[in-house]
């Protein structure tokens, strides 16, 4: 039986006249029954909320995911700055980098204490010419982030383009730590470089002199430099600090093992 039959019905019996029955017949057009029962407030509220739950439950799973993320990426011991301004270099890294690498986690220590090391090596491709205007510029900021940021300071590249890296207005004696003061007897150091090739105990055993496992040529002006100043980084002094002393401890054991 619906409300309006029960008017109806009660106008007959003569419990209201024809004036309370149109008051109540209005009255029930804007009357909304509230929902009773765990099942029905549930239903309504997930019916007048459903796109705020779709957002927040998408926003839950994006910081799920970003925490999931950051407990499974492994924590590099020490990053160390790959820079190349000339295509033999850059080929080398981009192709055959794995086996630089390799070589340079068999001379870090477990800096992290996780019983694994790993190396995080970044290149930076600086070739002109050839390349792709926004690619080059792109490149150019991402160095400039980079040398900012100042979460690697050892750096290995081609001797020309670690020579740009500190500028015009600063002496690259101030900008790379003095390797020749730190091991004045040995072969591979003039000044603030280190010959990372050919006879190092970064390089690796090959059929030839001039090839790597793959047969990939290996580029002979391949150094190490160690940034020294942070001047303009953006990181605490104590953080540099800490940064520079695992950067000179692997060139240390680098350094011992010729």
């Amino acid at each position: 039986m619906n409300d309006d039959y029960r008017e109806f019905l009660k106008l007959k019996q003569g419990l209201i006249d024809e004036e309370q029955l149109t008051e109540n017949l209005e009255l029930q057009k804007y009357h909304i029954e509230k929902p009773v029962g765990i099942k029905a407030i549930l239903e309504n509220f997930l019916y007048h909320h459903k796109l705020h739950l779709v957002i927040g439950g998408f926003c839950l799973l994006m910081v799920l995911s970003m925490i999931f993320l950051s407990m499974n990426t492994e924590k590099p011991d020490m990053t160390v700055l790959w820079l190349s301004d000339d295509a033999p270099t850059s080929s080398f890294f981009m192709t055959d980098g794995s086996l630089l690498r390799a070589s340079l986690e068999e001379h870090t220590p477990d800096f992290n204490e996780n019983g694994n090391v790993y190396v995080n090596c970044l290149h930076i491709d600086l070739v002109i010419e050839g390349r792709n205007p926004q690619a080059v510029q792109g490149n150019a900021v991402k160095l400039i982030g980079e040398l900012q940021s100042a979460n690697a300071l050892l750096f290995i590249g081609n001797k020309e383009v670690l020579e740009k890296i500190p500028g015009d207005d600063l002496p690259i004696e101030q900008f790379y730590l003095n390797l020749a003061e730190r091991y004045p007897d040995n072969p591979h150091v003039t000044d603030t470089f280190f010959y990372a090739v050919n006879g190092s105990a970064l390089a690796w055993e090959t059929d030839t002199d001039t090839a790597d496992d793959s047969g990939a040529p290996i580029p002979e002006d391949l150094y190490i430099v160690i940034r020294v100043n942070t001047a303009t980084a953006k990181l605490t002094p104590e953080k540099a600090a800490a940064v520079l002393e695992q950067s000179v401890i692997v060139l240390d054991i680098i350094a011992a093992a010729e």
